[in-house]
């Protein structure tokens, strides 16, 4: 119980959250049963978590860009810049863009509108593409 206290009375929120949690038993004062929080069990629940939100969002990627070597506010180094939206393929996704792809499209959406070009997909049946 004591190590309880020193969690809760914590300027951490996350043992503030774990000692508010953990139930005792009143009589030992040891923490109850075997659905007891544990650091790592806490852990394995907020990964979850985060694993679940991942999995619901669209995928967005950042791609950071140095302006020079140096790293110093001001100074900008054209070269370097094109060299990193080269290597990073941001050039070809712009290529890509302009060309008319300028929307991703879940597969069984492609499928239903374009299974007329397509008469052999046909076979399989557009839920076949999902």
């Amino acid at each position: 119980p004591e190590v309880l206290d020193l969690m809760a009375k914590s300027s951490n929120p996350v043992l503030k959250e774990l000692a508010e949690e953990t139930p005792i038993d009143e009589e030992s004062g040891a923490a109850k049963g075997k659905g007891k929080k544990t650091v790592s069990s806490a852990f394995r629940r907020s990964l979850a978590e985060l694993i679940g939100t991942l999995n619901d969002a669209e995928a967005s990627f950042v791609r950071c860009v140095k302006p020079n070597k140096e790293k110093v506010s001001g100074k900008f180094d054209a070269g370097l810049v094109m060299e990193q939206l080269k290597m990073s393929g941001a050039m070809e996704t712009v290529k890509i863009r302009q060309s008319g792809y300028l929307v991703r499209m879940p597969c069984l959406d492609f499928a239903t509108r374009y299974v007329l070009l397509a008469p052999d997909a046909r076979r399989g049946g557009v839920a076949a593409a999902g």
